[in-house]
């Protein structure tokens, strides 16, 4: 079995693909994006992806009062 701590690589890449596209996201007002944000899709299937994207259309349906993705989201 692997490590399941990413490399500091791939902490590197998502941090900046994150910082682009929050910065795309603010400037153009279309969405948001999140670090390591759950998204849950039923009890028994959720993940936590790096980096996610949400139209703001689907930021406004799809997130919880505990502030998880309920749904699939854009990106």
């Amino acid at each position: 079995m692997g490590d399941p701590c990413p490399p500091l690589a791939t902490s590197n890449i998502c941090g900046n693909f994150y910082s682009q596209l929050q910065a795309w996201s603010q400037a153009t007002g279309l969405g948001r994006a999140c670090m390591g944000v759950g998204v849950i899709f039923s009890d028994s299937n959720d993940v936590i992806p790096d980096v996610v994207w949400l139209s703001m259309e689907k930021y406004t349906a799809l997130i919880d009062d505990a502030g998880h993705v309920r749904g699939h989201q854009t990106l």
